[in-house]
């Protein structure tokens, strides 16, 4: 009897916790992508601003990063647009409603506040006004297939949010590489 209950148990482990965690990690992996937002007609930045995306699923759950240096736009606003954290999940089939949370109370009124999409298709940037701010498509670029294994606490002005080391890193090498570029756009 206790033959039959362990071949049981073994094999409803098999069918059931097995398959399930394979499919909650199928996207687990590092993501990124850059692009130009175009603001609406009636807004204050002229220019395109330079948006970077940089996300990590472990497990099916999301982190990230949106950042944004006000592409060389003269008005403060500009650079406050589209800067926050991300953070959200991954079902099965790869669709996706991530919640942008925006480090300025300013943006959080009408810049993207949700990303929704496939995260291996077709995703989309939405702010909570279009006027300004319409939706933007954009994909994401796998650049691993394996999540961080020890993410690390940085503390936000906002509030403290647990941030792979990729990340933080990564926001500090956009955030220098997009400073680069403003300084050598006003040359």
């Amino acid at each position: 009897m206790q033959l039959v209950n362990r071949y049981l148990l073994l094999l409803s482990c098999t069918l059931f916790i097995i398959p399930a965690f394979v499919l909650a990690n199928e996207w687990d992996g590092r993501y990124s992508t850059n692009f130009g937002f175009r603001m609406g007609a009636a807004s204050v930045c002229p220019s395109n601003l330079p948006i970077n995306v940089d996300i990590e699923v472990s497990n099916g759950s999301v982190t990230g990063v949106i950042l944004n240096n006000g592409g060389g736009n003269s008005h403060q606003f500009c650079k406050l647009y589209h800067n926050g954290t991300i953070s959200g999940a991954v079902n099965s089939d790869g669709s996706v409603k991530l919640k942008v949370q925006q480090n300025d109370a300013h943006a959080r009124q009408y810049s993207s506040y949700l990303i929704d999409g496939k995260i291996d298709g077709k995703l989309r940037l939405i702010s909570r006004s279009t006027k300004f701010h319409p939706s933007k498509s954009f994909s994401l670029t796998r650049n691993s297939n394996t999540a961080s294994k020890k993410p690390t606490k940085t503390t936000n002005a906002v509030k403290e949010a647990t941030t792979p080391d990729f990340i933080r890193k990564g926001c500090i090498q956009c955030t220098t590489r997009f400073r680069n570029e403003k300084t050598s756009n006003r040359n």
